[in-house]
């Protein structure tokens, strides 16, 4: 196992459970990028039976989101041994294949399965909630040699549907890990094994900067990431609204032709990404986001509402790429910044304006539906 910092706990928790003489059902959840997949890789290894991973329901048309989902399974099925060609075609089916698979490879040892990203194989009308609660009820609790972990980065999914379920998983997990963010002596430990000479003092004043601004709050065991609610969201969407549109009207008159060149330059960029990535270009499409609004907001030429706004814009981030993941929601948006552009080139405050706040009540409305990407 390599050098892991910290999760010494986690470790020998998963440890014990792996050397447990009954079936274990275990959920290891927390906030995305926390590193819950590289513990249990590193953890087990070589050891799996079967493991999978639920595809990102982001960059996936929803038409077609179940069959691609069923068609990966069919290929982690494939990975571990299945010999079968056609895909399944419900949950139900699949992880029938699945308790095949596992028992023709059964020998008597210990059998890890883990699957990864449990909340993103829950789509719509898919019934897997019903399919996984057979398969664990109905096949895998009997067996005493199976250990079953699942992963999920959505942890209000992860809460409702396992840790807190009514239904047929209703007390069946047999163990729960959350993961946390590390603490400030892990940060350290961290940056030790990275051979970087960096001190506690910085990481401490960092993590006091973030929770002056409503990042990071105190946690029993250390800081830890404060989430944003859709009403948060929405509060600041009409804090934007409130305020865009005097910043749209300061910069159709103070903005300098290099700057409008700029704008017209990250717009054009934009949209070269959309169209050559499609729905995988979110990542480029969110920096030139961000670009496009931080210029905007100091074309106004003030110093005040560029700083309030550009954090505003920042903690937005996970919501901005969900709404931006679908080429479709790119692209219309692309074009309202190109008509935020023009605004701007004719230098007619009330055109800005109303370019502006039509792009903040237009992303607004997209992401009224949508869940934040977590990252």
């Amino acid at each position: 196992m390599k050098n892991i910092i910290g999760r010494k706990k986690e470790i020998e928790e998963l440890e014990r459970l792996y050397n447990a003489e009954n079936a274990e059902f275990v959920a290891v959840y927390g906030r995305r990028r926390v590193g819950k997949t590289y513990l249990i890789k590193e953890v087990f290894k070589d050891r799996f039976a079967f493991w999978h991973t639920g595809l990102s329901p982001y960059d996936h048309d929803k038409k077609f989101l179940l069959r691609d989902q069923l068609q990966a399974f069919l290929y982690s099925l494939q990975d571990f041994g299945y010999e079968g060609q056609a895909c399944p075609k419900s949950w139900l089916e699949a992880f029938r294949w699945l308790e095949k698979l596992l028992a023709y490879k059964d020998d008597g040892s210990r059998q890890v399965i883990f699957i990864d990203e449990l909340p993103w194989m829950d789509t719509a009308r898919s019934r897997f909630i019903p399919a996984f609660e057979h398969f664990w009820n109905g096949w895998a609790s009997k067996r005493d040699n199976i250990l079953l972990i699942v992963c999920g980065s959505a942890t209000s999914w992860m809460e409702d549907n396992l840790i807190n379920n009514k239904g047929g998983l209703y007390n069946r997990l047999t163990r729960e890990i959350k993961l946390c963010p590390f603490t400030l002596a892990e940060c350290e430990a961290y940056f030790r094994n990275k051979e970087m000479n960096v001190s506690r003092t910085p990481i401490r004043e960092a993590l006091l900067r973030l929770a002056q601004e409503n990042i990071l709050q105190e946690s029993g065991r250390g800081m830890v990431v404060i989430g944003i609610s859709n009403d948060d969201m929405l509060d600041m969407y009409d804090i934007r609204l409130h305020l865009e549109g005097e910043v749209a009207r300061r910069a159709a008159r103070n903005i300098t032709e290099e700057q409008l060149s700029q704008l017209y330059e990250l717009t054009d960029l934009q949209r070269f990404y959309i169209n050559k990535q499609g729905n995988g270009s979110s990542e480029h499409t969110k920096n030139l986001d961000s670009q496009f609004h931080e210029l905007l907001y100091t074309a106004s030429g003030s110093k005040s509402y560029t700083d309030v706004l550009v954090r505003i814009h920042k903690k937005m981030t996970k919501y901005r790429i969900a709404s931006i993941s679908k080429q479709s929601r790119a692209l219309q948006s692309n074009e309202e910044h190109m008509a935020i552009c023009e605004a701007l080139a004719s230098h007619d405050p009330d055109r800005a304006e109303q370019a502006v706040l039509a792009h903040v009540r237009n992303a607004m409305n997209r992401m009224e539906h949508l869940e934040p990407i977590d990252g």
